[in-house]
């Protein structure tokens, strides 16, 4: 079995030196000069708790930084030289983190190809989650569903298309909207004859987005986000775009159960969290592993990785926003809060 690395959220260093009681006891200016020399170093071993197996390595890299907008990575040719470096020493071949496609440019990953090293990303692990998350979402929101106008947006692709399939049957008003029409009216049209729902179809996207109560958003549009009172963001993120994921119940992932019992000893925050499970399941599991290398997102696809966690009993537990990972119980508090809408009967 393949072993993995992940790397952690960007923090200047400072979980390299949380693990090191020799770096703590230096004054400042010399642990900031030694985290340059050493370079990426890893700071945890994963294992498997049953059988005490390694399945990989996590990773830091002090001089990674992240200003609150973009991430900062100094002297990345001598770093990047030392982590292939590190993940060779350690008969590593994969290697994940949280917005991996920041933190490295499409010339060093051709780099870290060319070396053995494969770069898994987890954008695709985020809106196939998100997908597989969302029927308990409906159920949550079992009473509201006749009340509850939902916008899906670029439904004239084969994302979209699978969005509308799976909420169709559950809602009684519901607006399509992308930029081809004949692809619109054509979905329209299979929804009226399936279940019956006549959808709204424009190419407008504030149409199709403003004041739903909830929104599917297949594609980014600047300027468009939080549209929806629940926001279900079903594209590849950066971490530009989930700094504006953060406001109230904007969602860009689910969250499944661990596919093993991984034994890890540092804290881990809700990218991480993230970033950890999909490397687990990619180097657990042939089918998932070819899910993700057909880089497809389709109905067929959605249907294929239902049928993954089912057959290995992982359940959904909640989905995740800009800065926590939120429960079902706690997706359905948040949600009722506020008592005093109208529409809300739950």
């Amino acid at each position: 079995m393949e072993k993995f690395a992940m790397i952690t959220f960007p923090d200047s260093g400072l979980k390299s030196v949380q693990k090191s009681r020799f770096l703590e006891r230096l004054p400042k200016k010399a642990t900031t000069l030694y985290k340059y020399m050493i370079g990426p170093q890893p700071i945890d071993t994963i294992l498997d708790r049953k059988s005490m197996v390694e399945l990989g390595k996590i990773y830091n890299i002090p001089t990674l930084h992240y200003n609150g907008e973009n991430f900062i990575f100094e002297r990345r040719e001598r770093q990047l030289s030392l982590l292939i470096k590190s993940l060779k020493d350690n008969d590593i071949g994969i290697l994940s983190a949280p917005f991996i496609h920041d933190i490295f440019s499409a010339r060093e990953i051709s780099t870290l190809n060319k070396n053995g090293i494969y770069v898994l990303d987890t954008n695709h692990y985020h809106i196939l989650t998100l997908y597989t998350c969302m029927p308990e979402l409906i159920k949550i929101l079992g009473r509201q569903l006749p009340y509850i106008e939902v916008g899906i947006w670029r439904a004239d692709t084969e994302l979209g298309k699978a969005w509308v399939h799976m909420l169709s049957p559950y809602i009684n008003k519901m607006t399509i909207g992308g930029e081809s029409l004949d692809e619109l009216y054509t979905l329209a049209s299979k929804i009226l004859r399936g279940t019956g729902l006549s959808c709204q179809v424009t190419t407008d996207p504030s149409h199709c987005m403003n004041k739903k109560d909830l929104l599917i958003n297949t594609e980014y549009m600047p300027g468009m986000e939080h549209r929806g009172e629940i926001d279900i963001l079903s594209y590849p993120l950066d971490i530009q775009k989930a700094n504006k994921a953060l406001k109230g119940l904007s969602f860009y992932s689910g969250n499944l159960e661990l596919p093993c019992d991984a034994k890890v000893n540092i804290s881990l925050n809700p990218w991480e969290h993230l970033a950890l499970s999909n490397s687990l399941l990619y180097i657990l599991n042939g089918s998932y592993r070819e899910l993700v290398l057909n880089r497809t997102l389709d109905k067929r696809t959605f249907n294929k990785f239902i049928r993954i966690i089912k057959k290995h009993k992982l359940r959904p537990r909640g989905v995740a926003n800009g800065y926590e990972i939120v429960s079902y119980d706690r997706f359905r508090m948040i949600y009722y809060k506020n008592s005093s809408s109208s529409k809300k009967v739950g």
